[in-house]
């Protein structure tokens, strides 16, 4: 075999090995964040509920505690309701532009720490799969 021959083999297996690795991870893989984050079988009881009491949400928005905001969330079916319309999503994912919130509208936690990617997954995961009690 010729050396120019050689030469020109070894750039192109170079080339096969340089151009199949890929850093990217989170585009290779954009599930890759939520590995160990279960939303396979979401639940207002076992899932949803602990979350929004563990992150102190029920502090401004339990029963007469959510006079102040008007929005209830320590119930199924208030929960639920601000799920339907819309608004809870937004709020959690501390999305600024909501379009279909109120104009009075503030990302939630208010002045806390944003919920973590999982926990915000396991709502919108509970919202789509139909809002189980």
């Amino acid at each position: 075999m010729k050396k120019t021959t050689k030469i020109i083999l070894a750039l192109i297996i170079g080339s096969v090995f340089i151009g199949c690795y890929y850093d990217k991870s989170d585009v290779i893989n954009p599930n890759a964040a939520f590995v160990g984050c279960d939303t396979t079988s979401v639940s207002y009881a076992s899932t949803i509920a602990p979350i929004l009491s563990n992150n102190g949400c029920n502090v401004c928005h339990a029963g007469s505690a959510a006079a102040g905001g008007g929005i209830e969330l320590d119930t199924y079916t208030t929960l639920k309701a601000e799920g339907v319309k819309g608004d809870l999503l937004p709020a959690v994912r501390q999305d600024p532009s909501c379009a279909s919130c109120a104009s009075n509208y503030q990302p939630m936690p208010l002045s806390g720490t944003k919920l973590s990617d999982c926990n915000i997954n396991k709502i919108s995961a509970w919202i789509n799969q139909g809002f189980k009690q």
